[in-house]
């Protein structure tokens, strides 16, 4: 028994030594060749660099962008439509086709603005998109495009709650370019000032003509109805866009984070996008980011004991022509 086991074990020895020398062999002639081709002036080394290169390339290439077929626009608002008489606890202002209230529900409170007309309504975004740098604050997005009113737009990155505010999330698209992609919750205005609420890619919000885009999500109102699914428990305060069958262009922020007002779930927000005529809308960042900012000053309380936050975007409300 002895005698057997030896010759097994030298058995499998003088495999492994057997395996182990066809590596170096094989290492040796593909370095041979990679020595040779190098040490050769002229085509032989150029083509073995341009090979590596070409491989360097199709690595780390960019991935193509995504597009497909654009979804079907929503049905364009009516231009008769009659408006309604909505509740409004305090009306701030109201000329020019802009009007700026507060509004009061069971448990919850914030401010809604209305914009007669949709083109007046663009996005601002900050110079450079960088984890390093730090965003512009709703007040500094509505100074620097000089507009009369802003608020906070689409998501972004923010690690750990500690994020400087200038990476955004999703599609960014502002002035017909699209500056920044990825298949998101998305809405945005085109060019005859109808709003689209979805889940496109970047490709598809260019198809569509959107003049700007901005993504979080989720969606809240599509054809007049309530997207299914939405959460009913997760109460914070919240930030929407709409446009109510007459054209006109609604924005809502709402409070929260206080003892007396704790926020409103996203079923919540999409209810209060309806009760005020919304028949498109979809959900912004929320959160401590949610402020309106009105006439030099911010109607709303900020939610952070830090000030208004630096995000990447905002919707603004340039001045009537």
């Amino acid at each position: 028994m002895a005698a057997d086991g030896k010759r097994k074990t030298t058995g499998a020895l003088g495999i492994v030594l057997a395996l182990a020398l066809t590596v170096v062999i094989a290492g040796g002639v593909v370095y041979g060749a990679y020595a040779a081709a190098s040490a050769q002036p002229g085509p032989a080394r150029e083509t073995a660099a341009a090979a590596a290169q070409d491989l360097t390339l199709s690595v780390f290439a960019a991935p193509a962008v995504q597009t497909g077929e654009a979804p079907s626009p929503a049905p364009i608002p009516s231009e008769d439509a009659a408006e309604n008489e909505y509740n409004y606890k305090e009306v701030l202002y109201d000329e020019d086709g802009l009007l700026v209230a507060r509004i009061v529900g069971k448990r919850w409170s914030g401010y809604i603005a209305v914009i007669d007309d949709p083109m007046r309504v663009q996005v601002s975004v900050c110079p450079v998109f960088s984890p390093d740098m730090r965003g512009y604050s709703v007040a500094e997005h509505a100074e620097n495009s000089g507009a009369v009113l802003a608020i906070n737009g689409g998501g972004f990155e923010d690690p750990g709650g500690a994020g400087k505010g200038a990476m955004p999330i999703g599609n960014v698209v502002a002035n017909g370019e699209l500056l920044w992609g990825g298949y998101s919750s998305t809405v945005g205005m085109d060019g005859s000032g109808q709003l689209h609420v979805g889940e496109f890619y970047g490709g598809q919000c260019v198809e569509m003509g959107l003049q700007w885009a901005l993504a979080y999500g989720p969606t809240l109102v599509e054809n007049g109805e309530i997207r299914p699914g939405l959460d009913a428990l997760y109460v914070e305060p919240r930030t929407a866009v709409g446009q109510r069958a007459d054209g006109a262009v609604i924005f809502v922020v709402l409070q929260g984070r206080q003892p007396a007002v704790l926020g409103v779930s996203r079923q919540k927000l999409a209810e209060i996008m309806v009760e005020y005529g919304a028949v498109n809308a979809g959900n912004l960042d929320g959160g401590a980011s949610s402020d309106m900012y009105f006439n030099g000053e911010y109607v709303n309380v900020c939610n952070t004991s830090g000030g208004p936050r630096g995000i990447p975007t905002a919707v603004v409300v340039m001045p009537a022509q």
